[in-house]
């Protein structure tokens, strides 16, 4: 995984947990550096959720552990947040884009997680269309 920002809550664990159906606190693995886990611990004190939070020290690689991405590998979906389009991926797009073709960053190596998501982008009409070197004014 990607770092930190590649946690996911399924709606469905959301709502079975706060019903108690499997008995079960959510386990937020965060740290406090990272924004993404702030959005995510945002969205959890707006439903009222509760949660356990786990510590992971980004400075120290931890989110790059084994144990991590064996948990985080249960998660993984076509795009961002899961197997459907939500708003977080047309956030997402057009950032990865920008790496890619702005800033040549080395998405192979350092970020597979998030290329094979922008794969899954591409294979969507909605986006191809909107790539900005198909634009009019593009000068690519």
């Amino acid at each position: 995984m990607d770092g930190i920002c590649n946690m996911n809550l399924t709606y469905e664990s959301s709502i079975a947990t706060r019903r108690g159906i499997y008995g079960e606190k959510l386990q937020l693995y965060s740290s406090w550096l990272s924004s993404c886990a702030f959005r995510v611990r945002i969205a959890l004190n707006l439903k009222g959720l509760d949660y356990e939070y786990k510590a992971v020290n980004l400075l120290e690689g931890e989110h790059t552990k084994p144990a991590l991405e064996k948990l985080l590998k249960d998660y993984d979906g076509k795009y961002a947040t899961g197997d459907e389009v939500y708003m977080a991926d047309l956030f997402l797009a057009p950032q990865i884009h920008g790496a890619i073709k702005r800033f040549e960053i080395d998405m192979v190596n350092e970020f597979p997680t998030l290329l094979r998501v922008f794969e899954a982008y591409q294979e969507l009409p909605a986006l191809q269309d909107a790539m900005p070197e198909k634009q009019p004014d593009a000068t690519i």
